[in-house]
């Protein structure tokens, strides 16, 4: 059962006094320390996470173990695709880490559907995730495509210094690599010209924004 002060911290979100009593009762906090898997490839999801504190790195990996960074999730959102995991009962195909302490309600996988034809408010927050995750993984195709990697890598950095609220990244060369599916040698080149140009500094696994 979720504690009343959390339905509280969510109810500004959703409304409905009969939902929220059913998210008390069949929703479970759950705790995570930074790096985590939360979701793994492969497997079923018994629920999905919707965020109270702390971030998501999501995340979609091949056959031969490269990844990509698909997109953060951050606190009052959920993932696109455990909703549809859930739904339809099928084996996840991204992995969910932890970017630092997180605590999220897990809310079950049998109420995802009976809640989106119950409550018109959790149709409407559904649709409205599949909606935001469809754009940012639209900008991350298109960054793919038309977008150097210098941009790229810019972007990324400005993106994890916005969701963690800090100007200092702790994370390593290789970590960055594998999120943007390129090699440690390429990003610690760029890394050192962007660090030339005023951009950043870089120090033992952390990078500090300018």
């Amino acid at each position: 059962m979720v504690p009343e002060e959390i339905i509280k911290q969510i109810s500004p979100q959703f409304t409905t006094e009969k939902l929220l009593n059913e998210i008390r009762e069949f929703g479970k906090v759950y705790d995570f320390e930074e790096g985590d898997i939360i979701i793994d490839k492969g497997v079923e999801i018994p629920y999905i996470p919707l965020i109270l504190e702390g971030t998501l790195r999501i995340i979609r990996r091949d056959e031969e173990d490269h990844e990509l960074l698909l997109y953060f999730l951050e606190p009052g959102q959920t993932c696109a695709t455990s909703l549809t995991c859930c739904m339809e009962k099928s084996k996840s195909e991204v992995e969910a880490i932890a970017e630092n302490e997180v605590k999220l309600i897990g809310l079950p996988s049998n109420k995802i559907r009976e809640w989106l034809f119950t409550y018109p408010e959790w149709t409407s927050f559904l649709f409205n995730t599949f909606q935001m995750r469809f754009d940012e993984m639209l900008d991350t195709i298109n960054s793919i495509a038309f977008t150097q990697l210098d941009q790229r890598l810019l972007k990324y950095l400005h993106q994890r210094s916005e969701v963690r609220g800090s100007k200092k990244i702790k994370t390593s060369h290789q970590e960055i690599a594998t999120d943007l599916n390129s090699s440690r040698e390429v990003i610690s080149r760029l890394l050192k010209q962007m660090e030339k140009k005023g951009l950043l500094t870089i120090s033992r696994n952390t990078i500090e924004l300018m």
